[in-house]
């Protein structure tokens, strides 16, 4: 052997023997010296066999006839011996005969302890090779140092492949970096950890295996070995997978059915009970659906029945359960409600999508849903009672016409149905023209003269008089008739904006308010603006009024939205300003023309130093940014005289006038 491949091997870092025909040492690595305990000196042409007991020559003289016998394997032979002491070692040894029939390489690949009767070492040999479970042992840098053959069953990787070869090497991704901490954790401070665990095999298929870790250590209680026995459960996960979902979800809809279903809402009631929450349940049956199966057959029934709950799925949040309970009957589970409106906006949906067509093959099919509901804690206490209110709400629904909801809560289906009627008389207000348009002026305080005037919102209710904004616009925004309100409110303007132009007021602006709602629905020139410079009027007499709360929520889109109209010449003011919603940084994010204190900052004047301090700092930043501060709410003497001793530029409040009908309005 070469110079440099005799260094080489005697400094290889594994436990290498070179034997000839007979088991005389010819060759030994230096691991191998110190794994035999004798002095390489001293091994050199003795036979190997005499480090073995004498019940172990036998099979090691069976072993090399097997390696010198035939051609050479293309594979090292393998076989598990065990060496004398002390101290007494088991090793896994693999053996290849070289190319000239000679001499034969020996490995040592692995070696541990063993007990020191002969009989317990050949019995754990044995199991460790016949054993149904993988096994893996690694040192204690979690490198591994020997599998048994079911390891490579399972794996796809040889011993050989996997000897050395960190414990990572079955890595899947799967788990994150927390269950690895904690599987480590468990292991340093018990020695042992039991768990299902995603691996994947040398051909990239990845196994779910039943894993349990245990830790050898030795007499000063440093780390010896990690012994890892792990079990491919794959199949048999999916089939217990398979027999929860058959026995848990509907085969049509792929929808928990009403086993699952009974489980979820006992899981949620407990919930509410712990977090003094309440609970609803919709209870729903299609209306005409029994038409649909008997003129197209089952299978349009079984088609319609499965876009019926992706609709319904479609309606509802991700935490909600939605269960058929069979036939055309489906129930909506939604937990942990803190507002009760929410139940009501989700049934309204529901009967909307419900009863939009269903394209079956060729077919349009319409049907409708009733829908009952039953709120926890308040109708009932158990899954059972909840479940049979909700049923009863659902057929009193079908009763009263079908295609509608019903609550079993009567104090609650008294609010809703005031509710509904004053959506009801919302729409009716529009077509029989029962908004009124007021105007309140604004005033300048060093000379008294109205310099803008605001236009205000009221309607005129048949049965409940002049109502203000507050009782009404928040709910013309939510079901979305806002934008035809202030449709209605611009043609107001327009016509005043014409009548004051023949008056010797043709600079007076006049100020509209615009919601959120209304800003992002017309991003770019809104249909009124059009119609204003259709009529000749010019922009610059509108005044748009924006709160701070749209001008935040409404982020770039309603800054963009602004920025728009300002291009036309429109101006635009800041409503309610110190109500809480934003800092004085607002007054920079757009070119504002004016700002508006609100009234509950002025009512404090001129008593309170802290509505005194906010005034005169808002009065400075504006100065400096060359916008005009109008000062809302001004009811007494003793505010005005203050306004106008800091400096302020316009005021308006009872004090200088109450609002009052438009046609009525003369400019001051």
């Amino acid at each position: 052997m070469p110079q440099a491949y005799q260094e080489w091997f005697e400094r290889a870092p594994a436990a290498y023997v070179v034997v000839d025909r007979q088991g005389r040492i010819v060759a030994l690595s230096q691991v191998a010296s110190t794994r035999l305990g004798v002095d390489p000196d001293r091994l050199t042409h003795r036979r190997l066999g005499l480090f073995l007991p004498s019940s172990e020559r036998g099979r090691w003289r069976a072993f090399l006839d097997r390696i010198f016998a035939g051609p050479p394997a293309p594979k090292p032979h393998e076989t598990t011996l065990t060496l004398r002491g002390p101290p007494v070692q088991q090793v896994r040894v693999g053996a290849r005969r070289d190319g000239s029939g000679l001499q034969a390489l020996v490995m040592v690949t692995a070696a541990w302890p063993v007990p020191a009767n002969a009989n317990a070492v050949e019995l754990a040999a044995s199991v460790y090779h016949v054993i149904d479970d993988a096994v893996m042992i690694a040192d204690a840098e979690n490198r591994i140092v020997s599998v048994n053959p079911r390891f490579s069953e399972i794996t796809g990787y040889s011993a050989t492949e996997a000897v050395n070869r960190k414990t990572n090497l079955l890595k899947s991704g799967r788990q994150d970096a927390a269950f690895y901490r904690d599987l480590w954790q468990t292991l340093e401070e018990t020695g042992r950890w039991q768990g299902e665990i995603w691996n994947r095999r040398k051909n990239g298929e990845e196994f779910l295996e039943a894993l349990s870790i245990h830790t050898l250590v030795g007499a000063n209680g440093a780390v010896l070995r990690r012994v890892a026995l792990f079990s491919d459960i794959t199949h048999r996960r999916r089939a217990e997978d398979e027999v929860h979902w058959q026995a848990n979800y509907d085969p049509l809809t792929g929808l928990p059915n009403r086993n699952l279903l009974l489980d979820r809402m006992d899981q949620e009631i407990r919930k509410a009970q712990r977090n003094r929450r309440s609970l609803a349940l919709l209870y729903l049956d299609l209306d005409h659906f029994k038409e649909v199966n008997d003129s197209l057959g089952h299978q349009a029934g079984d088609t319609l029945l499965r876009e019926a709950a992706h609709r319904l799925q479609a309606c509802v949040r991700e935490v909600d359960t939605v269960a058929r309970l069979g036939g055309d009957e489906f129930t909506i589970v939604m937990g942990d409600l803190s507002d009760l409106t929410r139940v009501d906006v989700v049934a309204k949906q529901i009967l909307q999508v419900l009863a939009q067509p269903f394209q079956i093959d060729s077919e349009r099919v319409r049907v409708s849903a009733s829908v009952g509901i039953a709120l926890y804690p308040d109708d009932a206490q158990t899954t059972q009672e909840l479940l049979n209110h909700a049923d009863h709400a659902m057929y009193a629904a079908k009763k009263a016409g079908r295609n509608r909801c019903h609550y079993f809560t009567v104090q609650l289906q008294s609010a809703l149905q005031a509710r509904q009627q004053q959506i009801d008389d919302l729409h009716r207000a529009l077509s029989a023209r029962e908004f009124r348009l007021y105007l309140q002026p604004v005033v300048d305080l060093a000379t008294g003269e109205h310099c803008l005037v605001e236009a205000l919102l009221r309607w005129q209710h048949p049965q409940q008089g002049l109502l203000l904004p507050a009782r009404f616009l928040v709910l013309a925004e939510e079901i979305g008739i806002i934008g035809k309100i202030g449709d209605w409110v611009f043609e107001q303007v327009a016509e005043v904006v014409e009548r004051l132009n023949a008056s010797a007021a043709q600079s007076l602006r006049i100020g509209v308010n615009q919601s959120l709602r209304e800003l992002c629905q017309y991003p770019e020139q809104p249909t009124w603006l059009s119609d204003l410079q259709a009529l000749g009027l010019p922009p610059e007499r509108l005044l748009l009024e924006i709160n701070e709360h749209a001008l935040i929520e409404g982020g770039r889109a309603v800054e963009q939205s602004l920025q728009g109209r300002i291009e036309h010449g429109v101006a635009v003011a800041l409503d309610d300003f110190g109500t809480g919603y934003a800092s004085m940084s607002c007054l920079e994010q757009i070119a504002l023309d004016y700002v508006k204190i609100d009234a509950a900052v002025i009512g404090a004047l001129p008593e309170r130093l802290a509505a005194q301090a906010f005034v005169e700092a808002t009065l400075v930043l504006a100065r400096k940014l060359g916008i005009a501060v109008i000062a809302e709410g001004v009811e007494t003497e003793a505010q005005r005289q203050y306004l106008l001793d800091v400096g302020c530029d316009c005021a308006q409040g009872y004090l200088f006038g109450a609002p009052m009908p438009a046609e009525d309005y003369r400019p001051g």
